[in-house]
C-alpha cells in the first residue's frame, strides 16, 4: 500500500450523491489528454465501465482505475492514472487471466509484476508494447498549413460511399472530418471529435500509402484542427500518436503540437496467481 491513501471505492457504488464523482471528474480534468477515453468512458458508457478511485485521507482523489468492458473487441480494458496503490489494481484485475492496459509509465511496473506484456491490440507490429504519446495545441501556437491543395468537410454520406472510412461514423456523429481527393478520390482524412465544452481530440488522421510524401495529412489535420478553434471555439485540442509513428508526429510538430504525456498500451497475461488461486 503507497503510504499516505487511506482508502479506495467504486464509483458505481456510490450512495452519497455523486461527491466521489465529482471529485473524480475534477481529478481526470487536470490533465485532460491522458484521461480523454478514460472520461467518455465514465461519462457515456456507464453500462460498460467501472471505475475505482483512490482516496487519500478523505480529502479527494488522488488516482484511479478504471475498467472498459468492450464487445467490439472482446476485452477487458484497463486505464490508470495518478497514486494508485497495489491493493487498489489487484482488486480491480481480480481473476482475469487476459487484459488490455493502458496505463501510465509510472504505474508500469506494478502492472507488469502481475500480467506479461503480449502485444498491442491495435499495433501488433509494434513489439510487445506500444507507446502513445499524447500532444496538445491551443490557438495561440497553432500553425495553419491549408496550402496548394483544399481538404473538403466530410459528411456521413462518404461514410456510405468510402469503405476507408467504414469505422469513422461515430467521429462524424460527435464530431467533423476533412479529406483531400485526388481526380475524385479519397485519399487523405482527418477527423475532429466534439469532446465536451473543454477540447477537441484528433481521430484517425489516414494518407493512402501512394500519395504520402505531398503534404496532405498535414493539410487535413491542419483544417481539423481550424475548425475546432475558429467554428467549434474550443480552446485546446489533444491528439494520441505512437511515439515510433515519425512522419506523424513531423506532422504534428509542424503544426505546433507539444507532448504532455505518455500512455504504455498492451495486451497482458497474468503470470502471478491472484491470491485465492497460491497454494
Amino acid at each position: 500500500m503507497v503510504l499516505g491513501l487511506s482508502s479506495f471505492l467504486k464509483l458505481e457504488d456510490e450512495e452519497e450523491g455523486g461527491k466521489y464523482s465529482g471529485w473524480f471528474l475534477d481529478f481526470v480534468r487536470r490533465d485532460f489528454g491522458p484521461n480523454v477515453f478514460v472520461l467518455w468512458n465514465f461519462l457515456y458508457e456507464p453500462s460498460t465501465t467501472e471505475t475505482w478511485v483512490q482516496l487519500k485521507d478523505d480529502k479527494g482523489v488522488v488516482g484511479y482505475v478504471q475498467k472498459h468492458f468492450s464487445d467490439r473487441w472482446e476485452r477487458i480494458f484497463v486505464s490508470m492514472n495518478g497514486l494508485v496503490s497495489e491493493d487498489l489494481f489487484l482488486k480491480v484485475v481480480g481473476e482475469r487471466e487476459f487484459l488490455y492496459f493502458s496505463v501510465d509509465p509510472e504505474h508500469l511496473s506494478m502492472v507488469t509484476r502481475v500480467f506479461e506484456p503480449q502485444g498491442s491490440l491495435f499495433y501488433p507490429y509494434a513489439g510487445d508494447m506500444a507507446c502513445f504519446l499524447v500532444m496538445s495545441i491551443s490557438e495561440n501556437r497553432f500553425n495553419r498549413c491549408l496550402r496548394e491543395k483544399e481538404a473538403f468537410r466530410l459528411s456521413l454520406e462518404d461514410v456510405d460511399k468510402w469503405d476507408l472510412l467504414k469505422d469513422c461514423e461515430m467521429f462524424l456523429k460527435y464530431g467533423w472530418g476533412f479529406g483531400v481527393f485526388e481526380a475524385d478520390r479519397l485519399v487523405s482524412w482527418a477527423f475532429g471529435w466534439d469532446f465536451l465544452e473543454d477540447f477537441a481530440v484528433v481521430r484517425d488522421v489516414s494518407t493512402l500509402e501512394e500519395f504520402r510524401g505531398k503534404g496532405y495529412g498535414t493539410i487535413v489535420t491542419s483544417a481539423v484542427v481550424s475548425f475546432a478553434f475558429d467554428v467549434m471555439k474550443k480552446p485546446c485540442v489533444f491528439l494520441w500518436v505512437e511515439e515510433s509513428n515519425t512522419p506523424a508526429r513531423k506532422i504534428y510538430d509542424k503544426l505546433g503540437f507539444k507532448v504532455v504525456g505518455k500512455r504504455i498500451s498492451f495486451d497482458g497475461r497474468r503470470i502471478l496467481p491472484p491470491p485465492s488461486k497460491k497454494q
